[in-house]
């Protein structure tokens, strides 16, 4: 599955010369066809493996898509098309402090305190720069 860059770019727009009116902002999630396919490749994706044994048996079902919609690309592209969105997802979330802090996870060179203080993401949590990709890639 290739994760590029999208396609399509959206548009910024303000509303008024009025500097308190909110822009207007059109996404344009999915309006072109290799953003759309690969979408849907995502998504069959991911439904494949949340079937998978060794997940589905943590699972009581996966919501809102079947697999009839799941084999058929015109209905998972609409399900795509209908629900895709944004969200936000803050990185560098690792809290920095000395070691009395007790909400300090790592010193100022992303030196962990303790284990007790260390999450699986770890290695997310502390970039050495700022981020220019998603910042929620598998690890």
């Amino acid at each position: 599955m290739d994760g590029g860059p999208a396609r399509e770019r959206g548009r910024l727009e303000l509303a008024s010369t009025d500097p308190r009116a909110q822009p207007l902002i059109q996404l344009n999630f999915a309006t072109d066809p290799e953003d759309l396919r690969r979408l849907v490749e995502g998504v069959r994706l991911a439904w494949q493996i949340a079937h998978q044994p060794q997940i589905a048996r943590h699972t009581h079902h996966v919501a809102l898509l079947s697999e009839e919609a799941i084999s058929s690309d015109e209905a998972l592209a609409a399900h795509v098309r209908a629900t895709v969105s944004t969200q936000f997802h803050p990185c560098g979330t690792a809290r920095m402090g000395p070691p009395g802090d007790p909400m300090a996870v790592v010193d100022q060179h992303c030196r962990v305190h303790t284990i007790q203080t260390c999450a699986w993401s770890m290695r997310r949590s502390c970039p050495p720069s700022r981020a220019r990709t998603s910042t929620s890639p598998p690890s």
